[in-house]
């Protein structure tokens, strides 16, 4: 009795090792290749060169430069349609890594990304210079923005605005020595009051 289920427990452990081992080999053939290692990630992050401002934007449509660039709409199919830079093409954020999105950045041209939200045309250049593509320029500001200030109704103020100043704020932080980084004030102690209350009589 006692050696079957020590035959049972055994070939259930291999089982079990077994699948882990498939599995991991699975998430290893089909998870994303990223090329750049977590230097290079910060690097990009802090990068202010793969900021396309506004007034780039308006006199790249001018000048007929927005052609040399792949644009990529990375809002949702309703939202293209309803309106987006000339030429660009449309991959929704959600389906940017799937195979056949990547198909589309094997270009020579550079790309340049938008979206309803700068901070996610942001994640998705990161994403893609994590995969090893070259020349992924982001638009400040989202497209709405750009669209109503810049290139129907040109507002000069609007013209060197980023919407989310996140970017900013972690390159400091970043570059900043550790003593010069912000800390939190310092909590004093609390007093506590204690009161002696005598008590008379007994048992």
């Amino acid at each position: 009795m006692n050696n079957s289920q020590t035959q049972l427990l055994n070939i259930g452990a291999f089982l079990f090792v077994g699948l882990a081992v498939l599995f991991m080999l699975v998430q290893y053939l089909i998870g994303p290749d990223y090329k750049m290692n977590n230097a290079g990630m910060l690097d990009e992050a802090v990068n202010h060169n793969r900021w396309v401002m506004p007034v780039d934007i308006k006199n790249m449509a001018e000048s007929s430069r927005l052609q040399d660039y792949l644009l990529v709409d990375l809002r949702e199919t309703v939202d293209y349609n309803h309106g987006s830079l000339p030429g660009a093409i449309n991959i929704p954020f959600d389906e940017l890594l799937e195979k056949k999105s990547l198909k589309h950045f094997k270009t020579k041209k550079p790309l340049l990304l938008f979206s309803e939200k700068e901070s996610r045309a942001s994640v998705a250049g990161l994403l893609l210079s994590g995969k090893g593509i070259n020349n992924v320029f982001v638009m400040a500001n989202d497209y709405n923005y750009v669209k109503e200030n810049v290139l129907e109704n040109y507002k000069p103020s609007s013209a060197y605005i980023n919407s989310e100043k996140a970017e900013y704020d972690y390159s400091r932080f970043f570059k900043a020595a550790p003593q010069q980084a912000v800390q939190p004030a310092a909590l004093k102690p609390k007093i506590i009051k204690t009161e002696v209350i005598s008590v008379g009589g007994g048992c």
